[in-house]
C-alpha cells in the first residue's frame, strides 16, 4: 500500500472521529419535531374552542382586519422614517458638503 494511501486512510479516519456529532442533531431533531407536534395540538384546540363561540365568524373578520391595518401601519412607519432619514442626509450634506454623516 502506497504512503499517499495510507495517509488519506488515516486522516479519514480521523475525520469520522473529530466529525459532527450525527446523535446530538438526530436528538435536536426529534425534541423539535415533538415540540412541533405539541404546537399543533395547542393550535388545534385553540380553533376548536374559538369555532364553539357564537360569534366567531365576525371576531374572526375583525382580527383578520386588525392584523392587516397594522401591518399598513409598520409598513407606513418604515416610510416616514426612510423619508425622514434621506431629508436628514440631503440637510447634513447642504451643511458638512460631500461628508457622509451615519
Amino acid at each position: 500500500m502506497p504512503f499517499s494511501k495510507l495517509k488519506t486512510i488515516i486522516l479519514c479516519s480521523k475525520f469520522k472521529i473529530k466529525g459532527p456529532d450525527t446523535e446530538g442533531v438526530r436528538a435536536d431533531i426529534r425534541s423539535m419535531e415533538e415540540e412541533r407536534k405539541q404546537i399543533e395540538k395547542r393550535v388545534e384546540r385553540a380553533e376548536t374552542k374559538s369555532k364553539a363561540l357564537s360569534n366567531y365568524d365576525p371576531l374572526y373578520q375583525a382580527a383578520k382586519k386588525l392584523r392587516i391595518e397594522k401591518q399598513k401601519s409598520e409598513e407606513i412607519q418604515m416610510q416616514i422614517r426612510n423619508i425622514f432619514r434621506k431629508q436628514f442626509q440631503k440637510y447634513s450634506i447642504a451643511i458638512y458638503g460631500s461628508q457622509k454623516i451615519v
